[in-house]
């Protein structure tokens, strides 16, 4: 038998493990009898455990957050003197079984957290993540008045995964444009499909809908058999429409809401694939109603297309016109105004 000697430092924080009290408010140990009542993945359908990935993704994030709060909370009340356990950050690695380095980042979030309300309050929620959090606390300082823009912030990181929010809070941080969170927050709004998660949209003729006609959003031909597996899965928006111009026009999917929902926002994005003015992709775009829903408009895909926020402002300042011809699109710009640059990649 091997014999391995351990340092100082590990026999330190061993004998404050020790010593730690295990005291803890009842409820704690429900919650972790409740865990042990999950069902096993296996017998779980597709469907289920993709739901259960989400679910249990909130739920840890609301736990990293009682915890968060915790750690903060016992460095506000100086519980590591009085328990004799050193600092707050090595007592907090003790406990959860982290190294020190890792403790003193968790109490230093919760101590941020404090003077960022309602990044906390997603937090608590669990709509955002430890990672999002750590994100934000280190950038937010960088950011000039941020408390002015916490919310959009919020709507963000509620939106895309950490490395996303941290390039986007560099940019804001660099000041690299003035309507740079403008943009981010419209592209965190209108974005309805979690990013990482992958989505087909099949566009079906109703003219073909018993032959061979139906394709991709990016007019792959798709047989009927192909299509009829494929739609069995929840991955997958089948969009029914006609054949126009060389353009798929959408059948109108709901009525009677004011925003698109989110077959609305594939189909729109299928038929007008970005902003039809300048091009910019759907991520960057709102879903406009051409016939003003207040003046009796209608949520349908045939009274709406895609704009981007600018070009939506433009709009709305009469520097152009938009008129459907066959469920088509069409920009009439006004005789001073010119349509801006197309966008890269658009």
């Amino acid at each position: 038998m091997a014999f391995f000697e351990v340092s100082r430092q590990v026999k330190r924080r061993l004998d404050l493990a020790a010593d730690l009290p295990t005291d803890h408010p009842p409820v704690l140990g429900e919650i972790d009898a409740l865990v042990d009542q999950l069902p096993d993945p296996e017998h779980l359908c597709a469907e289920e455990r993709a739901g259960a990935l989400a679910a249990v993704a909130k739920l840890r994030n609301r736990l990293d957050a009682y915890l968060t709060e915790t750690a903060a909370t016992a460095d506000e009340h100086a519980d590591s003197r009085v328990l004799g356990a050193g600092t707050t950050g090595m007592m907090v690695a003790v406990a959860t079984g982290a190294n020190p380095a890792v403790g003193s980042a968790t109490v230093a979030r919760g101590n941020a957290l404090q003077y960022l309300p309602l990044v906390a309050a997603s937090f608590r929620e669990g709509k955002v993540s430890t990672a999002h959090v750590a994100v934000i606390t280190a950038e937010a300082p960088k950011i000039t008045n941020f408390h002015t823009i916490e919310a959009q912030v919020v709507t963000i990181a509620e939106t895309v995964e950490p490395a996303e929010l941290r390039r986007i809070l560099t940019l804001l941080a660099d000041q690299c444009r003035p309507d740079a969170l403008t943009d981010l927050t419209t592209a965190g709004a209108a974005n309805k499909s979690p990013l990482g998660v992958s989505q087909v949209s099949v566009l079906v003729d109703l003219e073909d809908l018993s032959s061979d006609g139906a394709v991709l959003d990016d007019d792959s031909a798709l047989g009927t058999r192909m299509l009829d597996l494929i739609t069995c899965t929840a991955i997958v928006s089948v969009i029914l429409g006609t054949r126009r111009e060389n353009t798929f026009v959408p059948l109108a999917l709901a009525r009677g809401k004011r925003t698109a929902n989110h077959d609305q926002w594939r189909a729109l994005t299928a038929r007008d694939r970005g902003c039809i003015r300048c091009g910019r992709t759907p991520r960057y775009c709102q879903a406009h109603h051409i016939h003003h829903w207040r003046h009796g408009g209608k949520t349908d895909v045939s009274n709406m297309v895609l704009l981007c926020s600018r070009c939506h402002h433009d709009l709305h300042h009469g520097h152009y016109t938009v008129q459907m011809h066959n469920g088509i699109p069409h920009i009439t710009p006004t005789a001073t105004r010119a349509p801006p640059q197309t966008a890269l990649g658009g």
